[in-house]
């Protein structure tokens, strides 16, 4: 619950509406007992569809390096450094993947950064380097940021698709960071508590739907 709260006022403070709104649904449908693909309607989930100002945004020069912090080691990734670098010719890009994804690398760059970044300990020496040797940090639109890129003047997302947007970060946004900080570990113990007395459906694994709309049948087990 604390993950999916933290995502969920992240993807607000973005104006990431529609992936906050999922993430409230889904929390909504585990305790109504909805079940199976979500009987919601969802709008375009894309930041990038909707921010093509953005493109005329330029960065900071002060450190004049940009930082991709990505979970694959693919060509894309390599391509969007390349973008970057042709997009924002004063700066230099760096790709971080964490050591802790395994998968073999798809291109090999001196470029290319492997850290921990599991535990708070290897996170906040992580944020202690980037603060001081980067101007913003790249990170896919789907995904969430650690609390100290919200300290930089702007951040990058950018999209499957290849799409970028640039957000400045102000202190009114930083502001409203610190506080969503301070609900959404109260609010997780609320609802694993709610959870917790939730009653539970019984759930018989030999029971299928034949696909008609004939009743459901059961079959026995032996054993």
């Amino acid at each position: 619950f604390h993950h999916v709260l933290r995502e969920m006022t992240q993807y607000r403070i973005d104006g990431r509406e529609e992936y906050a709104r999922g993430q409230w649904l889904a929390i909504r449908d585990f305790f109504a007992g909805v079940r199976g693909k979500s009987p919601h309607a969802f709008g375009p989930a894309s930041l990038t569809a909707e921010q093509e100002d953005s493109q005329s945004k330029t960065i900071p020069a002060h450190k004049k390096k940009i930082l991709v912090w990505s979970e694959s080691t693919d060509r894309k990734t390599l391509d969007l450094a390349r973008q970057l670098e042709h997009r924002f010719p004063l700066h230099t890009v760096d790709i971080l993947v964490p050591i802790e994804i395994q998968e073999s690398l798809d291109f090999e760059s001196d470029r290319l950064i492997r850290k921990p970044a599991r535990r708070f300990y290897n996170r906040a020496r992580l944020a202690a380097w980037a603060l001081r040797r980067y101007d913003t940090i790249a990170r896919h639109e789907a995904r969430t940021r650690l609390a100290f890129e919200y300290l930089l003047p702007v951040l990058i997302w950018y999209s499957e698709n290849g799409k970028i947007r640039i957000q400045n970060i102000g202190p009114s946004k930083r502001f409203a960071i610190f506080l969503s900080r301070l609900w959404i570990s109260p609010a997780a113990v609320f609802l694993c508590l709610r959870a917790l007395l939730k009653p539970r459906p019984r759930v018989d694994y030999f029971t299928w739907s034949n696909g008609s709309d004939h009743p459901h049948r059961t079959a026995g087990a032996k054993g």
